[in-house]
């Protein structure tokens, strides 16, 4: 199928560079979208010296800049009807040494797409955030004769002991993992997870405020 020759909306993809960013990319020109690709190009994921990715469609304008910069962000959307953002630093077990750079990336670069979205709020139909199921933490279990529960995290004696599975804290019974729904409470237990919870409050707020539409998607384990 060709893209249409009449373009429908002019769509920023922050992060979309990446594997999903760079998919979703070829998905949206297809149905007839300008796309506008926001991207710093991390030298750990494109390697150094790597000016634009032979994979990125053609079609979409490609934009090298950092999130963390207001000035960068507030060029790239100029023009800009709706937003993926799918810019973040990700990875759980990094986050819990690199916790200044995901701070950074993840929640300063959130606050400052947000604060350039301000300017031209207006124009903005819609803003989809990626997410992710780090904010769940622990995932959902039952007890055999206590119904559903959400166990925090492991103590330091369970470790210890190599005792891996849950208990119930009222019969004491072991729990079994069941699918995690949305409507478990969010109680991440990495920094990675803490700074995307941060990030939908901040979607929330300032969408709420501002009457922007949001969306939130809460990926899980994406492969291709």
């Amino acid at each position: 199928m060709k893209p249409s020759r009449t373009m429908k909306g002019h769509i920023l993809i922050t992060g979309g560079a990446g594997f999903i960013g760079s998919h979703l990319a070829d998905a949206l020109i297809e149905k007839g979208h300008h796309v506008r690709i926001f991207d710093n190009l991390l030298p750990i994921v494109h390697g150094e010296g790597c000016e634009r990715p032979v994979y990125l469609n053609p079609l979409a304008e490609f934009v090298r800049g950092d999130i963390r910069d207001f000035a960068q962000i507030e060029n790239a959307l100029e023009g800009i009807d709706a937003i993926y953002h799918l810019a973040a630093l990700t990875g759980v077990g990094q986050s819990m040494y690199e916790i200044k750079d995901y701070v950074d990336v993840n929640i300063s670069g959130t606050a400052n797409l947000l604060q350039a979205v301000l300017k031209d709020r207006h124009r903005i139909k819609k803003i989809i955030l990626s997410s992710s199921r780090a904010v769940y933490g622990e995932g959902s279990y039952r007890c055999d004769h206590c119904g559903v529960l959400f166990p925090q995290a492991r103590t330091y004696e369970q470790l210890n002991s190599g005792e891996w599975d849950f208990r119930c804290t009222r019969c004491h019974s072991i729990l079994n993992p069941i699918p995690t729904g949305e409507e478990k409470p969010l109680d991440p237990i990495s920094i990675y997870g803490i700074t995307k919870k941060v990030q939908e409050e901040l979607f929330r707020c300032a969408g709420g405020a501002y009457r922007i539409p949001f969306v939130i998607l809460r990926y899980f384990n994406v492969y291709g």
